[in-house]
């Protein structure tokens, strides 16, 4: 049960260089009480099957601060595959975090409608409050399945080129398509997307502006 860390992981931890004493359940004490069983499940895990540890969770300083920190774990094995010890290394991800949890905000009380979706079929991975409202479909009926699927393009090829413009240069802005919402209505909006990848998988986040009365108005001031 004893641990041997250098000093940049203690400062990882909140402590001094010259703490001394450390021990596994010196070190179990300090991650989040919320976080405590999974991790100690994945780590049991990891050494039972010879796998890489390798999970993100919550920490707690001595002075009550709550850090993140990534973990990556590797097993050292006896001749008869019992676990001795292992070796491994944590990184401080709390201003990751932070940055993420400041964008999830942002992302639902945008008035603008946001998705984010994957590149390869359009699966929707996450959706805004504005999007729900706006295309009328619940976000049960939107998460895990494609625009194609939910019936959200009202011309696949346009769809079609909008993916191969995308491609080119892995961004797009106000690109003007139509699309039909959940009662069937056709609704013309301007899409601004990015590729990005999330967890090696290629996504895009994209947003549409409803522009679906100007341009009625547009058209009406065109035949006058």
């Amino acid at each position: 049960d004893t641990l041997t860390w250098n000093d940049r992981l203690k400062a990882i931890f909140g402590l001094s260089a010259s703490e001394q004493g450390l021990t596994l359940p010196r070190f179990l004490r300090a991650i989040h009480p919320d976080d405590l069983a999974e991790t100690q499940a994945l780590f049991m895990a990891a050494l039972a099957q010879h796998h890489e540890f390798n999970h993100e969770y919550r920490i707690v300083w001595p002075d009550g601060s709550v850090h993140w920190i990534v973990a990556l774990g590797h097993g050292i094995y006896g001749t008869e595959g019992q676990p001795v010890r292992m070796t491994g290394a944590a990184f401080d991800i709390t201003a990751r975090k932070q940055a993420e949890e400041k964008f999830a905000k942002v992302f639902q009380i945008s008035p603008v409608s946001i998705s984010i979706s994957r590149l390869r079929d359009g699966q929707y991975l996450e959706v805004n409050e504005a999007l729900v409202r706006q295309f009328g479909w619940s976000r049960e009926e939107i998460l895990g399945h494609t625009s194609v699927e939910i019936g959200i393009w009202h011309c696949l090829a346009d769809r079609d080129r909008w993916i191969a413009e995308l491609r080119k240069s892995g961004r797009l802005k106000s690109y003007e398509v139509s699309i039909r919402i959940k009662s069937g209505e056709q609704r013309t909006v301007l899409m601004s997307s990015e590729q990005f990848s999330l967890d090696g998988e290629e996504c895009v986040l994209n947003s549409a502006h409803d522009i679906t009365e100007l341009r009625r108005t547009e058209d009406a001031l065109r035949k006058n």
